[in-house]
């Protein structure tokens, strides 16, 4: 899957967590999904997907990218390099 398609079929997706092989709606998780921002990593730009909660100022919110497997690739930022890291989280599956 590509990021165009994951912003189209967010809605009728579950992440599946690598941690707790735990199955959840990404439309139980999140609110809205913005579509398609850059972050850099290590001097590289990349391209992820921002989904949000809709909520304050500082709620939880996804920075994302999928790769070919329907891997999910989580972005977080690190205020003490200024840098975003990237860590594999789960894998993208159908809703039932």
């Amino acid at each position: 899957m590509t990021n165009k398609q994951l912003i189209k079929k967010w809605k009728h997706l579950s992440l599946t967590f690598n941690t707790e092989k735990l199955k959840r709606p990404l439309s139980e998780m999140f609110l809205i999904c913005w579509g398609e921002t850059e972050v850099e990593v290590d001097g590289k730009k990349e391209k992820v997907v921002l989904f949000d909660t809709g909520g304050e100022q500082g709620s939880p919110a996804l920075h994302c990218s999928v790769d070919k497997d329907d891997v999910c690739w989580a972005f977080g930022y690190n205020s003490k390099t200024k840098a975003y890291a990237k860590a594999k989280i789960g894998k993208f599956v159908k809703n039932d």
